[in-house]
């Protein structure tokens, strides 16, 4: 039971530096990111972390961590607006 419990705040420590703009050590700062977490339980989360581009839905419980689904990460909105300001222009 006790390391059940130093899993859990092990995993929400994590989850509080990655909140907060800290990266993972070997990691640059824009390969890892999350993006939202949610508790759907007393020990679990679903989390959306963007990695390279994609985006991975997880979920994650006291003894794993699983992918749920997996997306491309949305354009910048700099970029969409462009693109949506070039549609309407031409």
């Amino acid at each position: 039971m006790l390391m059940v419990g130093l899993m859990l705040v092990a995993m929400i420590a994590g989850a509080w530096y990655l909140k907060r703009g800290g990266r993972l050590k070997g990691a640059p700062a824009s390969e890892l990111r999350l993006v939202s977490a949610v508790a759907v339980g007393a020990r679990e989360r679903i989390a959306i972390v963007e990695v390279a581009g994609k985006r991975l839905v997880v979920g994650i419980t006291a003894q794993q961590i699983s992918l749920l689904a997996e997306t491309a990460a949305p354009a910048a909105f700099s970029a969409s607006f462009k693109q949506a300001q070039e549609t309407r222009d031409a």
